[in-house]
């Protein structure tokens, strides 16, 4: 008998944190579950609010709480003048607040 347990890949903790990401709180009725990329993405870089951001990220998905400190990295990419992406590294795969992994430095 195999009693495996599921395995839980970095390709599911990518779908994770892209449905974290296109999920403003109050989305889930009774749940303050979800983000506030919005108003987040209007503070600069040096205002050290990403440290909140993946503290309420960690909270939302647990599994976060297994990798160490320094494993979540959040970054800002201006792309337009009025146009700024969210990047999050988790652990060297990056997604942007849009939802798509981000290729950087030919990874």
């Amino acid at each position: 008998m195999n009693s495996s347990k599921p395995i839980i890949t970095a390709v599911d903790i990518q779908g994770m944190v892209r449905h974290w990401l296109a999920t403003p709180v109050g989305s889930y009725l009774g749940s303050d579950y979800g983000n506030d990329v919005k108003s987040f993405l209007q503070y600069p870089e040096s205002a050290g609010m990403s440290q909140s951001l993946i503290a309420k990220m960690r909270q939302d998905i647990p599994v976060l709480s297994a990798l160490p400190n320094g494993a979540i990295n959040i970054y800002y990419q201006d792309i337009e003048p009025d146009k700024r992406l969210l990047i999050v590294d988790i652990a060297g795969s990056m997604i942007s607040s849009d939802g798509v992994s981000v290729t950087v430095g030919g990874r």
